[in-house]
């Protein structure tokens, strides 16, 4: 077997989920689902000897809430106690709903109180507003 190009990986097909791929040999396309955090699940295929033709043939979107108040996340992969590498991604809140990060807790400035609530909750961390 040879590999010539990998199909996901890259943009479009990056930080996300590969649900599911399907190669049609008479056709001579790969067809697949793809979703991320912030998009569900997209029907494509990759086409053309070179398959750098991708089409997209779906537009599902998430209703009711705005795009921009989806977090895409980002990654947190990190090595074990016996340097097996463990893939993680961190979603955090999206910056649109006004939240701050601080090393002990999570602040929310959003609406006429700022609320806050330990990240590891019953544990002893130092925290600025205690």
């Amino acid at each position: 077997m040879k590999l010539g190009r990998a199909l996901v990986g890259a943009e479009p097909f990056a930080d996300g989920t590969l649900e599911h791929i399907m190669w049609d040999e008479a056709a001579d396309l790969y067809a697949l689902s793809f979703s991320t955090a912030t998009s569900p699940s997209q029907v494509y295929t990759i086409e053309g000897k070179t398959r750098s033709s991708i089409y997209v043939h779906t537009k599902e979107r998430i209703l009711g809430i705005a795009e921009g108040l989806l977090a895409t996340g980002e990654d947190a992969s990190f090595l074990s106690h016996d340097g097996l590498r463990v893939s993680a991604r961190l979603y955090l809140p999206a910056k649109a709903l006004g939240w701050v990060l601080d090393p002990w807790s999570i602040t929310s400035t959003a609406g006429h109180r700022a609320r806050k609530s330990r990240i590891f909750p019953g544990s002893r961390c130092p925290s600025s507003n205690s």
